[in-house]
């Protein structure tokens, strides 16, 4: 044999062994093939803080005090009142009528929530703001208020005295350095009171109820690590003692986090409510002793404050 059929012959057997090398061995049955599953990521195991189910950022330990303080700027408060004796007191606007300008007035608001319990938080908090109207001479039809009447253009000054507090109970849904939010049921105080004084005389009225229940919420959001943003919501729709009367308030705004405890606060609060009764309304015939008790307001402001939180 030459030597090119003998290199021939061998690199035939050479690939016949390799390709029976391959060759898969005899299997003893059949083999049942499955197919592969993914696995997304809310199949995988998440870590479980005691007593808390399955969360990915544990709620932050309890107890814990909130105090929050703000000074606040209202952009102006228009009201419309009736308050004093039938045939003297008339339904008069505060901006329309008294000459009351939408300028800057000040205000302050007080916050203290407490989480007692890994659910619950109880808290107060109260709002009040004020304002004090230069002399204007009042709308030439008068304005009557108590049991005075001021006969018009009368040079008169007008101050303003609306209060809000409220106390609540509310379920901390969650309570992480990303997310805060509780809602809650408790009790609401509205008072808002208006007062005139001339050269010839001073009247005043106020107007002041109960709400409740009332249902409140507080949102938090942290956004970047140096920022959040916040919700916080006030109604109160039922006042047992002055119905119908109503109540809301709202604030949203940014936290701004110097520290673990210390935040500068920076929002937009407003305020609308309602004072009045049945018998203001539905009173039949009037006589010389009714007297009117009824107030609407709305306020809006700039507010800015501190938390600290220990």
């Amino acid at each position: 044999m030459t030597r090119p059929g003998l290199t021939a012959v061998v690199l035939a057997c050479l690939a016949a062994a390799a390709a029976r090398a391959e060759e898969p061995p005899p299997l003893d049955g059949p083999v049942r093939l499955e197919r592969t599953r993914p696995v997304w990521p809310w199949t995988q195991a998440t870590p479980v803080a005691e007593g808390r189910g399955p969360s990915l950022e544990p709620d932050l330990p309890y107890p814990r005090v909130r105090l929050e303080a703000y000074a606040r700027l209202n952009a102006g408060m228009r009201s419309r009142v009736k308050h004093g004796r039938q045939g003297v007191a008339g339904s008069f606007e505060t901006a329309h009528d008294l000459h009351v300008p939408d300028t800057l007035a000040p205000g302050y608001r007080f916050i203290v929530d407490a989480r007692v319990h890994e659910r619950v938080s109880l808290g107060v908090h109260y709002t009040r703001v004020l304002v004090d109207g230069p002399r204007r001479r009042i709308h030439y039809r008068g304005v009557g208020l108590g049991d005075t009447r001021f006969p018009g253009g009368t040079p008169v000054e007008t101050t303003l005295d609306l209060q809000v507090g409220e106390v609540f109970a509310r379920y901390v849904v969650k309570d992480s350095e990303t997310i805060r939010f509780a809602i809650g049921l408790g009790a609401a105080w509205a008072s808002h009171r208006v007062r005139l004084s001339s050269a010839v005389g001073s009247a005043g009225g106020r107007v002041e109820t109960f709400f409740f229940p009332t249902v409140s919420y507080w949102l938090s959001v942290r956004l970047f690590p140096v920022v959040s943003v916040f919700f916080e919501s006030l109604s109160g729709l039922i006042a047992p003692l002055r119905f119908p009367s109503m109540l809301s308030e709202l604030r949203g705004g940014l936290r701004w986090h110097l520290g673990d405890r210390l935040e500068l606060l920076t929002a937009v609060g407003s305020s609308w409510g309602m004072i009045s009764d049945l018998d203001d309304h539905f009173g039949g015939r009037r006589t010389g002793g009714h007297r009117w008790r009824r107030a609407t307001w709305s306020s809006m402001g700039l507010e800015l404050g501190m938390a600290f939180t220990f």
